[in-house]
């Protein structure tokens, strides 16, 4: 039960606009529509971002105000720059809280000045597009005359310089990275597209039915052979049975050293139908800027004191926070602490800067209680109790007869279905995937999906 947005067209839905109130107009009277709700206008809602953000009018660009609609809730999405930092806001319409905010600043994609290439020039020197193109080309053994959709773009990832370059020739698409100084190819990507063919069941020897695949195992060692690893430097080892395009393959991911690799292999045949290789910087800083006398090792603020700087920040303690995940990462050439968490129906998404701990990215959203009304209660109270997240994932194990050490990718959510507060449950267990419905007050299962995609 994913929310889904849907643009709000006033010539479409509805909306009535009154003695010529314009949103964005003079005048706070605002929009009012048939169900009697009355709107903010767009220029409140401008103003409580600006509030909010504390950036003057004056210092930003690019702001763009749409009415929207967001989980059932009419929203204003007020989105803006100041400098090279990025602001989005989700506003609600009728009561002008905010609902959502997000604050990313991004280092300006301008490189350093180091290595310049000429007497006196401050300038970085560019291989140019035409070059990067022709590198992309003859790695990738396609004429330029046979390859067509070609994009070209320039472009900033860790902090480095790159053309972007995608192009396609024949039923195959190829997107590359190449460095824009010294052309070496930083990320290559080829995926061939089956024509959408039906799956091969019903095969045509001696009456049987049952298409014959290669296995998990044939399928790792086919990745692990055209990627020049071996599966003793294999980690995060990934293989999911899928399916692509009508055609069944197997999803294998896999990483050696800081080389992440994702193929997609015919589950059939065996054939390497996708392949994707991408090396990324090592997360370490490099030994410049240590901070004590001799030694060369960058001090980080360690996960502790990044959770505790969100949680200041966020305003909201410890004891009250859930689903705590803290990793560190890099982003644009810089080392951060993405710290994510959960308070009441609020989720934070923090990025935190591992060395000085500035808050570099700020996320906060608000979801509306998926509590129910209080009518049907069994008591004088009028507080429905639930079984509990624990509960609802145990009557889920049990039901699937999977112990919850062998359960993977958990994910529980509070959520309403046809009036009832019910409990959200998916998990992995080997190849299968499960999808439960549980009902919130008495732990009764309304839905349960066991599924292999094949």
């Amino acid at each position: 039960m994913k929310s889904k947005k849907y643009i709000l067209i006033s010539a479409v839905t509805g909306l009535i606009l009154l003695s010529g109130c314009q949103s964005g107009t003079a005048g706070n009277s605002g929009i009012v529509v048939a169900d009697g709700s009355k709107y903010i206008t767009e220029r409140q809602a401008q103003l409580e971002a600006l509030t909010n953000s504390g950036v003057a009018e004056a210092d930003t660009s690019g702001m763009t105000v749409k009415l929207d609609k967001d989980d059932g809730r009419v929203v204003y999405d007020v989105e803006f720059r100041s400098g090279n930092t990025e602001y989005d806001y989700e506003i609600d319409a009728v009561s002008g809280d905010i609902i959502k905010s997000e604050k990313e600043t991004k280092p300006a994609a301008t490189p350093s000045n180091s290595g310049t290439s000429n007497s006196g020039s401050t300038q970085t020197q560019y291989i140019g597009e035409n070059s990067a193109k022709q590198k992309a080309f003859s790695h990738a053994g396609v004429s330029s005359s046979n390859a067509s959709n070609v994009v070209v773009k320039l472009d900033k990832d860790n902090g480095k310089v790159v053309y972007d370059v995608e192009f396609r020739s024949g039923n195959t698409k190829y997107d590359y990275e190449i460095d824009a100084v010294s052309g070496d190819i930083i990320k290559s990507e080829k995926e061939t597209k089956p024509a959408a063919a039906p799956s091969n069941s019903g095969s045509s020897n001696s009456g049987s039915t049952q298409t014959q695949y290669i296995g998990e195992n044939s399928a790792k060692q086919k990745a692990f052979s055209h990627a020049g690893v071996s599966s003793s430097n294999a980690s995060n080892v990934v293989v999911k049975l899928d399916k692509d395009n009508g055609k069944t393959v197997y999803d294998v991911e896999f990483r050696s050293g800081n080389t992440e690799y994702d193929y997609e292999i015919d589950a059939v045949s065996g054939n390497i139908i996708k392949s994707e290789k991408e090396t990324k910087p090592a997360v370490t800083p490099s030994n410049g800027g240590s901070s004590n006398g001799g030694s060369t090792q960058t001090q980080y603020i360690g996960e502790n004191s990044a959770k505790q700087k969100a949680f200041s920040h966020a305003g909201v303690s410890s004891s009250n926070v859930s689903n705590v995940v803290v990793k560190l990462d890099k982003d644009n050439g810089k080392v951060v602490y993405d710290v994510e968490f959960r308070s009441g129906n609020t989720k934070y998404d923090y990025e935190i800067d591992a060395v000085s701990g500035d808050i570099i990215k700020s996320e906060k959203e608000t979801k509306p209680a998926a509590a129910p009304s209080n009518s049907g209660t069994s008591n004088s109270s009028t507080q429905t109790q639930y079984i509990g997240e624990n509960s609802a994932k145990q009557k889920a194990f049990s039901h699937a007869g999977v112990s919850s050490s062998n359960a993977s990718n958990v994910v529980v959510k509070l959520d309403r279905d046809d009036g009832r507060t019910v409990y959200e449950i998916e998990f992995r267990s080997g190849i299968y995937e499960y999808d439960y419905e549980i009902d919130a007050a008495n732990g009764n299962i309304l839905k349960s999906e066991k599924d292999i995609d094949d």
